[in-house]
């Protein structure tokens, strides 16, 4: 390794010490949107997310968490939890499920590899059966991605197909647990999360915790706006637990999100307005959406010269994980997404 010239051992950063545990809370299906009675974030009671989004403008901003930004083939895609941890962890962009298979068919790379060689043999006097799921939600499957795969098959032999559609409810997003919704419990194991999080701060064996709070997108999925407002109050009261710990250990936070869920939760007409059913009734919106989310840094160990740029010209969830290796005392790798964060000199 040594004689290629790559090392493993990061830079150290300039200006930022090391030594300072740092906790990154990860708000599932926490976004920013217009504060209506469908945003269930602004509803709730969430002081402590109210003030690291007031209290210091320098250490607060929005990140795109959808689309191009993590991965995805258009910015018409909403985000997900894979896609956007994925970019929160790996620092740069990569291809997503989705966006993967449209390279793949438009290329022809799909119809090379050796799966599809073999199910070539029964092309000529058998069938090819096809089973997924299948819907235009474009969550877990894509209808013009079968369509193509389809028409390719078609093109290159296959003389009989069949397709056997899975209808199971993914691409609508409606979680169960033990067979109940989570909107029977919405503040789910949010505390004691939050508990395990605190006594990992405090035990002081660790330079890093992360945790993911899901109660924002497990309960939003369900489409009960007054249990998202109680899972969207019970994150924040676990914020604040985690907080706490950083405050008495001297360290550091980062606080953000993975993609948007329970800050809208009602289907918007042309003109951004409620959408109504025959009935006259709101559609209630149980997807993932399209807004941005937050990332807030603060904390006492945290370099008093340290505040966001404003030079990124748009910057994503990948940008947090460069974020994060500067709060540690450490220069990112060169083919990382920009660092979110400057110091200043005084």
């Amino acid at each position: 390794m040594a004689s290629s010239g790559f090392s493993w051992t990061l830079p150290d950063h300039p200006k930022l010490p090391k030594g300072k545990p740092v906790a990154v809370v990860v708000l599932d299906g926490w976004g920013e949107a217009n504060a209506d009675q469908y945003n269930c974030i602004h509803v709730a009671q969430t002081p402590v997310m109210d003030s690291l989004k007031n209290g210091a403008p320098e250490r607060w901003r929005l990140v795109k968490a959808h689309g191009t930004a993590v991965g995805l083939p258009s910015d018409d895609d909403m985000g997900n939890s894979e896609v956007g941890h994925n970019a929160l962890g790996a620092g740069r962009i990569f291809a997503q499920g989705a966006k993967l298979v449209d390279q793949a068919l438009a290329s022809g790379k799909i119809y090379e590899g050796d799966g599809f060689n073999y199910i070539k043999e029964s092309f000529e006097n058998g069938t090819l059966h096809l089973i997924g799921l299948l819907s235009d939600g474009g969550v877990h499957s894509r209808l013009d991605q079968l369509q193509l795969l389809l028409k390719g098959a078609s093109e290159r032999g296959a003389k009989r197909i069949r397709v056997h559609i899975l209808t199971d409810g993914r691409d609508v997003e409606i979680p169960s647990d033990s067979g109940i919704t989570f909107n029977v419990a919405p503040k789910m194991k949010a505390l004691e999360i939050a508990e395990k999080a605190r006594d990992a701060l405090l035990s002081g064996k660790f330079d890093q915790v992360r945790v993911n709070l899901p109660n924002g997108d497990m309960v939003g999925h369900t489409g009960d706006i007054e249990a998202t407002v109680v899972a969207c109050k019970a994150a924040d009261e676990a914020v604040k637990i985690i907080l706490d710990a950083v405050e008495q250990v001297g360290g550091i936070y980062v606080v953000t999100a993975d993609h948007g869920n329970a800050e809208d939760m009602v289907k918007r007409n042309k003109a951004g307005k409620p959408a109504l059913d025959k009935s006259g009734g709101i559609q209630i919106l149980t997807s993932h959406t399209l807004q941005p989310v937050p990332v807030a840094i603060g904390g006492p160990g945290l370099h008093p010269g340290v505040k966001f740029r404003n030079d990124i010209q748009t910057p994503g969830l990948a940008n947090v994980a460069a974020t994060v290796m500067n709060l540690h005392g450490f220069e990112a790798p060169a083919d990382y997404e920009t660092t979110l964060i400057e110091v200043a000199d005084n």
